[in-house]
């Protein structure tokens, strides 16, 4: 399924290691990794981060959206952007502390899995603990920063990735609402535009709201989008410029100071 989700020829071998979760997430995760990382995932930059920030790369797989580097997919891609000298702990939903860049080659083990079940590494002092300890450490306000996708942000910064309310979609919350109150800041990672054309930055969310006034930066392929009781501000563009911006997006947009 992962291979012709991704349109690929269903001689191709796909081997996916499931461990828990919708039984969905093996068709889905492959596929996107399969299609390759969506440009959006780079544009988190080192410049976003300060020192000693705790993150949480963990997003709910978006109901049955299947655009590449939607939902898991990006979120989880910023830990191999990180350097050593920005001094930043990542914990992963699944109850890791210490979390490392994806593994490669000889350094998988299928043990050592992401909440996205990606293998990782981990760094020197990582820690382990229960699924319910986790989620104690991402209710309790222990994080800086927790990572999003999103099928919608609104003006305010209301976040909506759970559901899209169509008929037949699968309802995916996962740890959605704990991640989103629970952190001091929440980015959102994902494409500014919908497959149809649609600005996923609204003025008010239509699809059922995760949380409420909790997103405070937006990261899409098009530009970075600092979101409040203010309104939307453009902090950074990419390949386009603030008033073709304005031309997608249907709130009012401003240059961040």
């Amino acid at each position: 399924m992962g291979t012709l989700l991704a349109g690929l020829p269903v001689s191709i071998l796909c081997t996916v290691n499931r461990v828990c979760g919708p039984s969905l997430d093996a068709a889905i995760i492959p596929s996107r990794q399969a299609r390759g990382h969506d440009p959006a995932s780079h544009n988190l930059s080192a410049a976003a981060w300060d020192e000693g920030f705790y993150d949480n790369l963990v997003a709910p797989v978006p109901g049955t959206d299947l655009v590449p580097g939607e939902g898991i997919g990006q979120p989880t891609l910023v830990s191999n952007y990180l350097t050593e000298e920005q001094n930043i702990t990542l914990h992963t939903e699944n109850g890791m502390l210490g979390m490392g860049l994806e593994a490669k080659g000889g350094e998988i083990d299928e043990d050592l899995i992401n909440a996205g079940k990606i293998p990782v590494t981990e760094l020197p002092g990582a820690s382990y603990f229960h699924h319910a300890d986790s989620f104690v450490i991402m209710r309790g306000g222990h994080r800086d920063i927790c990572v999003l996708g999103a099928f919608q942000v609104s003006a305010t910064g209301d976040l909506a990735n759970w559901h899209t309310g169509a008929p037949g979609a699968i309802p995916a919350v996962g740890g959605a609402m704990d991640l989103a109150t629970g952190a001091k800041d929440v980015f959102v990672m994902m494409t500014l535009l919908t497959r149809e054309g649609a600005s996923k930055i609204v003025d008010a969310c239509t699809y059922p709201v995760t949380g409420v006034g909790c997103v405070t930066r937006v990261y899409t392929d098009k530009g970075v989008f600092l979101t409040g009781p203010d309104g939307v501000s453009v902090r950074e563009t990419f390949g386009c410029t603030l008033e073709e911006l304005q031309g997608l997006v249907p709130v009012p947009l401003k240059a961040a100071v």
